[in-house]
C-alpha cells in the first residue's frame, strides 16, 4: 500500500519496536486530546497515551491508478457490516466514527476505507485524507476522524441531490424490458453525449475532474470521472459487476462489466470525441484482445480479464453507427443528425443483438477535409458539413469512405489550384494536397462496386463568392473551374436509387463559358490579335490574304478538342492539326484557300462547330459545320477572313 503518514499533534517522537520505523508523536497537551478516548498502554511502570495519525490513501476520485483494492467493484460490501458503517458515516457527513470494538490494525482500516470510497462513487465529497487514534499497546485503531473535500454540509447535500437528479434522468431512459446489455448501452450513450473531457472543473479547484459528481453534474471529467460515473450508474441499474480498470502505464482508466456470464471492457472516455451528437462504439464491450487492439496495452490488475469476444467486431463499431443509440416504444434507433431542427432517426431494430435481421440502417458516407489553418478536421457523415463557412478558409484535401454495404465503394477526384484535375482516388484515399497552400476548386464523386447502380451519391460545395452551389451527383463536377475560387465546405449524401433527391435550383458547377479562340496570320500585318466566339479574324475589303491560322478551345466542360485542316496555295490540303497548332504557312507568301474544322471526343457529341469565310471575289460565304469545306479549291481564290462559333446540340 502506497501511503504517506504524518503526525498531527505533539512534539515528542517515539519509535516503538512493534511499529518498525513508523513515526509517532506522543500527545502532550490535554486540550489536544479533547474528545478522544483515553487508552491505557500495558507497559510496566507507566501508562501510555493514545497515538494520533493522519493518513493519505489512494482514491480513484483523487486521481489514483494503483490502489490496494484495484478493480474495485461498484458498491462492493465484501466485509459486510463494518464497511456498511463506514459508508453510512461518510454518507451522513459525520465527523468521526468509533471503531474501538473492531480490533483492526491501521493497514486493515486503511484498506477498508479505501475500498468503501472507491466502491461508492457517490462519496465524491470525501477526502483521501483521514485521521485516526491508535491504541499504542495493541496497535489497533480506536477512532476514525473523516475529512471532506467540501466542508459545508448543506452544500454537500445540495451537490448530492444534483447528482442524484442526473442519475435518475439516465436511469429513467431504461425500462423493465431491457437486458443488461441494453442498459449498458443507455449508460454508455449518456456519458459519452453529456461529458466533455476536461482537466478543470468548477468544483474543488479543478480537482473534481476525477469524480463522478463533476462527470454527471458539470459534464466535465477526465477518465476517472467517466469510469466512476459508469460504475455508479451500472450499480443503480442493477448491474453490480462493473469494475474500475486502471493503467498507471497509460495513465488511463476504464471499466470491466459482466454480461450474460462473460466479462467485457468498456471505455466511455475513448468513445467520446467531444463532437456534438457523436457517440463512438469502438471501445464498447471488448475482449482483452479487442481492447488491446484499441490501444489499451496493459492494466494494473491482471485478474481483470475480458473473457467475451462476440462484440469485438460487432456492427456498432462501424462508423455508420457513430451516433446515439436510443430506445423508443420497444424499438432501437440511432439519431444521426442530433441537434438539427428535425432529428433524423434511423431504425436499428427491436433489440441490439441480431443485426443481420434487425438492422435497417442505410448506407453511410463519411468524409474528412483538410482545411486551411485547421489541418485535418474531424470526420463527418451523411450530409453534415465538412469544412467551414464565412471564415474564408480554403479546403485543401478530402478523404471519403462508404460504410454499411460491402458491395459499395466510392471514388473521387479534385480540381486543385495550379494542378487542375488530379487522378481519381478511392475508399479513403487522399485527394488534393496538404501543406502546399493549394485550394480545392472542384470535385467529382461517384460510387463503385457491384451495387453502385442501386444508389446515387449527391454532393454540393460552398465556394468563395458564391456560397452553396446546387447538388451534383454520380460523377458530375461540383465547384468552379477557371475562376480561381476556393472550395470552403462540402456536404455528401448517399441515397438508394429512387429516393427523393436533395433540391436546389442553383447550378452545381460554375466555369467561364466554353469558348473557341482563333488568330490569323495576314498578308502585310502578320499575326493579328486573337478573337473568339464568332468574331471576325482577318480583313475584309483590303484584298489581304490569310496565310495561317491557329484555333483553340477554352473552358471545356467535357473531354475533347478541335481539329482543323487548311488548303494552301501550291501545297493543297495539309495534314490536319489540332488545339492551337499552326495550319497554313508563314513567310512564304502563300494564301489559304479553304478550311475544314471538326470537334473531337465527348465535346463532339455535345457541341457543333460552325464557321464561315470571306473569300476573294465571293465575299462572305454561308455557314458550314463539323468538317464541311469552307472556301474554294482549284480557283486560285484567297481567304481573307473567318468567323467560328460553337453551339450546343439540341
Amino acid at each position: 500500500m502506497k501511503r504517506r503518514k504524518a503526525v498531527l499533534m505533539g512534539i515528542t517522537v517515539l519509535f516503538l519496536s512493534f511499529m518498525g520505523n513508523r513515526a509517532v508523536i506522543k500527545a502532550e497537551a490535554a486540550d489536544a486530546t479533547a474528545g478522544e478516548p483515553s487508552v491505557s498502554m500495558e507497559a510496566p511502570g507507566e501508562e501510555a497515551d493514545p497515538i494520533y495519525f493522519e493518513e493519505t490513501v489512494s482514491l480513484y476520485q483523487a486521481g489514483a491508478f494503483e490502489t490496494d483494492t484495484s478493480g474495485i467493484m461498484a458498491y462492493d460490501m465484501r466485509t459486510g457490516s463494518q464497511e456498511e458503517q463506514i459508508y453510512q458515516s461518510l454518507s451522513q457527513v459525520s465527523p468521526q466514527l468509533d471503531v474501538s470494538g473492531w480490533g483492526l490494525t491501521e493497514d486493515e482500516m486503511a484498506a477498508m476505507f479505501e475500498r468503501v470510497v472507491n466502491g461508492h462513487p457517490d462519496l465524491f465529497y470525501v477526502s483521501n485524507i483521514y485521521h485516526y487514534t491508535l491504541d499504542a499497546s495493541s496497535g489497533k485503531v480506536l477512532l476514525m476522524k473523516w475529512e471532506y473535500r467540501e466542508t459545508d454540509q448543506n452544500r454537500i447535500n445540495a451537490m448530492k441531490a444534483s447528482m442524484e437528479a442526473e442519475v435518475s434522468n439516465i436511469l429513467n431512459k431504461m425500462d423493465s424490458s431491457m437486458t443488461d446489455l441494453e442498459k449498458l448501452m443507455v449508460i454508455h450513450e449518456a456519458l459519452v453525449i453529456n461529458i466533455t473531457y476536461s482537466e478543470t472543473t468548477a468544483w474543488d479547484n479543478g480537482k473534481g475532474c476525477y469524480t463522478a459528481y463533476c462527470a454527471l453534474v458539470e459534464g466535465k471529467a477526465v477518465c476517472h470521472g467517466y469510469a466512476l460515473a459508469f460504475n455508479l450508474l451500472a450499480e443503480r441499474a442493477g448491474i453490480g459487476t462493473a469494475r474500475f480498470v486502471g493503467s498507471s502505464n497509460l495513465k488511463h482508466a476504464w471499466n470491466l462489466v459482466a454480461v450474460d456470464g462473460q466479462t467485457y471492457h468498456v471505455d466511455c472516455t475513448w468513445d467520446d470525441q467531444d463532437i456534438t451528437g457523436k457517440v463512438y462504439h469502438r471501445n464498447f464491450l471488448l475482449s482483452d484482445a479487442g481492447i488491446r487492439a484499441s490501444g489499451h496495452t496493459s492494466w494494473n490488475d491482471a485478474s481483470l480479464t475480458g473473457t467475451g469476444n462476440i462484440y469485438d467486431n460487432y456492427y456498432w463499431r462501424d462508423y455508420a453507427y457513430d451516433f446515439e443509440f436510443t430506445k423508443r416504444d420497444s424499438v432501437w434507433y440511432l439519431i444521426d443528425q442530433p441537434g438539427a431542427p428535425t432529428e433524423k432517426w434511423k431504425r436499428i431494430g427491436l433489440n441490439l443483438l441480431n443485426p443481420d435481421a434487425a438492422v435497417t440502417v442505410p448506407v453511410s458516407v463519411r468524409y474528412q477535409t483538410h482545411a486551411q489553418t485547421y489541418g485535418w478536421q474531424s470526420p463527418v457523415s451523411d450530409g453534415m458539413m465538412a469544412g467551414t463557412t464565412n471564415q474564408s478558409k480554403r479546403l485543401e484535401a478530402i478523404k471519403i469512405e462508404i460504410a454499411g454495404n460491402r458491395n459499395l465503394g466510392i471514388t473521387y477526384q479534385t480540381h486543385v489550384q495550379s494542378y487542375g484535375w488530379q487522378n481519381w482516388v478511392s475508399d479513403g484515399g487522399v485527394s488534393g494536397t496538404a501543406n502546399q497552400a493549394k485550394r480545392l476548386e472542384a470535385v467529382k464523386i461517384r460510387l463503385t462496386g457491384t451495387e453502385a447502380a442501386d444508389y446515387d451519391v449527391y454532393y454540393r460545395v460552398y465556394v468563395q463568392s458564391y456560397g452553396w452551389l446546387g447538388w451534383a451527383k454520380n460523377g458530375e463536377s461540383a465547384g468552379t473551374e477557371g475562376l480561381a475560387k476556393r472550395m470552403e465546405a462540402i456536404e455528401i449524401q448517399v441515397k438508394r436509387r429512387g429516393e427523393a433527391a436533395p433540391v436546389s435550383t442553383k447550378a452545381p458547377f460554375i466555369q467561364p463559358p466554353l469558348a473557341v479562340t482563333y488568330e490569323t496570320h495576314v498578308q502585310s500585318y502578320g499575326w493579328q490579335k486573337p478573337v473568339s466566339n464568332g468574331a471576325m479574324a482577318g480583313t475584309s475589303g483590303q484584298s489581304k490574304r490569310m496565310e495561317a491560322i491557329r484555333i483553340n478551345l477554352e473552358n471545356l466542360p467535357v473531354s475533347g478538342g478541335i481539329c482543323y485542316q487548311a488548303h494552301v496555295q501550291s501545297y493543297g490540303w495539309q495534314k490536319p492539326v489540332a488545339d492551337g497548332a499552326l495550319a497554313g504557312t508563314v513567310g512564304r507568301g502563300k494564301r489559304l484557300e479553304a478550311i475544314c474544322i471538326t470537334l473531337t471526343g465527348e465535346l463532339a457529341k455535345q457541341y457543333d462547330v460552325y464557321y464561315r469565310v470571306h473569300g476573294q471575289s465571293y465575299g462572305w460565304q454561308g455557314w458550314v459545320k463539323n468538317g464541311a469545306v469552307a472556301g474554294s479549291i482549284g480557283r486560285g481564290k484567297r481567304l481573307e477572313a473567318i468567323e467560328i462559333r460553337l453551339e450546343k446540340k439540341k
